[in-house]
This record gives structure tokens, C-alpha cells and sequence, in this order.
């Protein structure tokens, strides 16, 4: 199986420093927020959802974890074939498809999940985050050499942030455009998105690090930022950054993201779905420029092997 490593030019988002005094934790968030229970309402973490609303995730607590498919309140839970000690789903396209893992006492298997089906089209100890509708599939190789790694047309390879130590690809739309996150020389998280072959890095303004986990069709992006040791979600669209947080949680991811604009969220107090609303948020450089003109940037440390992943920092 062909495998490459790709290298590939990088650009910065650029943000004003009036922008990067913005944006804070103390914004709300505007839009409506529907808790995702699981099964006796259990703990969940929604990763993905697809255009029609479903969403896969994993729900309980390791060891014990069990993946799921919720769809109009129909909730299936998904596990690998045996017993597995944890099973999660990340990604899930519109045809139903999902991408995760389930892990062993003797190793982990990631999986393609089909409706019922599992299988592995790439290589052992490849975690996949994302799937797009072409099956295109994109994520890490942890044990290996924490890079990333696409699955495109049935051929693997795989693709790096230039000069980093961490490479996670997170998502993958439409269009084969693809977002993660990437760890610096100072051990710093950074988002970033690769389109026709060049990195852009995405940070959050005023923000200590950034992770990016989902991107739709219409290239809107949802991640997490953090401020010291607290963890916000936000959504980046048509180049403004709205922070979106879980009343009353102590922090907040944001994972999926579908063609409406409808969010999966991790938080401390379970897996929420956000709904958005039109809030205004924190612009960008440029975008700053053509108001004044006249309009007005798994948790993942997986230097050691990898048990239950979460995307939680």
C-alpha cells in the first residue's frame, strides 16, 4: 500500500492584536444548547455529525466506553466484534459511515463502521478521526510517530505540519479540505488547516493554545481554545471567531460540525448539541480592515501508548 510523506508550504492567519484583547471567556454564547444523553443517562461525547443529524460519539466511562449513532432520538450503540475494554466513534459522513476504534487487552483495532459492518481498509495502528462523503478518511498514527495520515481514493499517506512533534488530522469536507492540530518545539498546540497543498496555522485570538477537530462543506471550523488550563469551544466562520461555551460547564469542546451550522460538544457536564444563532464574534485582521475601510489560528498527548482516546485536552 503506497504511503508518502507530504511536504507542504504554510501561511499564518494573522490577527490584530485589538482582536486578540477580544475575545474571552466571558462572552456568552448565543444559540441553544440540547443536552445528548446516553442510555440511562449516561455520560456522551457527541464527535461527529452529518447533514441529516446524526450524531456518533462514544458515551459511559473507561474502562467500559461504548460508541454510539444517534439519529432522531433512535440511539444505537456500536462496538466491535468480542469484548472490547473501550469502543469510540469519531467521524460520520452522510451515507451513515463512521470512523473509530476499539481497544483490547492485547491492542486496539481501528475500525470503518457501515451500518453493521466494520472493516479496515488502512494500515494497523492508524487512528481515524474523519470521513468525508467520498470515504476519504483522515487521522493519526500513534505508537508510530504521532503524525498524520490520509486515506484518499485507497491509497495511504501520510501528512505533516512542517516541523512539528504532534500531526492530528481531524476532519476532512467535500471539497478535500482538511483541518487538525499540531504541536510546536515548545510542546504548544496550534489548529491549522491544509488546502491544495498549504498549511494555514489557526489560532484563536488571545489564546494560549488551539485545537481544531471539525470543518463543513461551507468551511466553517470548530475547535477548542484555552486559556491557561480552561478549555473553550468556538466556531470559526467567514472569518470570525465565536466562543461557545456550556452553561454553567468548567470547559467546553466543540467537534462536529454539519452544512447547517448545527455542533457537537464535548463538556464537563456531557455532550450537548448547539444550535447557532447568528452571535457576533471576534474578527480577523483583515476583516477588521474592511469594516474601518467602509464595512465598518487525542487530549492528545500520545507519546505513550494509547488507551481510551479522547479528543479531550
Amino acid at each position: 500500500m503506497a504511503q508518502k510523506l507530504a511536504s507542504a508550504p504554510t501561511r499564518m492567519i494573522v490577527l490584530s492584536a485589538f482582536a486578540m484583547m477580544l475575545l474571552g471567556p466571558s462572552q456568552a454564547s448565543a444559540g441553544v444548547f440540547t443536552p445528548i444523553p446516553g442510555p440511562q443517562n449516561s455520560f456522551t461525547g457527541p464527535y461527529g455529525i452529518n447533514d441529516s443529524g446524526a450524531i456518533s460519539g462514544t458515551y459511559g466511562h473507561s474502562p467500559g466506553t461504548q460508541g454510539f449513532i444517534e439519529k432522531s432520538g433512535v440511539f444505537t450503540t456500536v462496538k466491535f466484534t468480542g469484548n472490547p475494554i473501550d469502543t469510540q466513534l469519531f467521524g460520520i459522513n452522510n451515507s451513515g459511515v463512521a470512523v473509530g476504534y476499539s481497544r483490547f487487552a492485547n491492542g486496539d483495532i481501528d475500525f470503518v463502521y457501515d451500518h453493521g459492518q466494520f472493516s479496515q481498509p488502512f494500515p494497523t495502528n492508524f487512528l481515524p478521526f474523519g470521513i468525508n462523503d467520498h470515504g476519504d478518511i483522515v487521522g493519526i498514527t500513534p505508537g508510530v510517530n504521532f503524525q498524520g495520515f490520509t486515506y484518499i481514493g485507497g491509497v495511504t499517506a501520510g501528512l505533516s505540519f512542517p516541523g512539528s512533534l504532534i500531526t492530528s488530522l481531524t476532519d476532512i469536507n467535500n471539497t478535500g479540505t482538511i483541518v487538525g492540530s499540531e504541536e510546536d518545539a515548545k510542546q504548544r498546540f496550534h489548529g491549522f488547516i491544509y488546502d491544495h497543498g498549504v498549511f494555514s496555522t489557526l489560532d484563536v485570538p488571545g489564546a494560549d493554545q488551539t485545537k481544531v477537530y471539525g470543518i463543513n462543506d461551507h468551511g466553517d471550523i470548530v475547535g477548542v481554545y484555552f486559556i491557561g488550563a480552561d478549555g473553550h469551544g468556538f466556531l470559526y466562520d467567514n472569518s470570525v471567531f465565536t466562543p461557545i461555551d456550556v452553561p454553567g460547564a468548567s470547559f467546553t469542546e466543540a467537534h462536529g460540525i454539519n452544512n447547517s451550522d448545527e455542533i457537537t460538544l464535548v463538556s464537563s457536564l456531557g455532550g450537548y448539541l448547539y444550535t447557532t444563532s447568528g452571535v457576533a464574534g471576534v474578527p480577523e485582521l483583515g476583516t477588521w480592515a474592511m469594516m474601518i475601510i467602509g464595512f465598518g489560528g487525542v487530549g492528545w498527548r500520545l507519546r505513550r501508548r494509547r488507551g481510551p482516546v479522547s479528543l479531550i485536552a
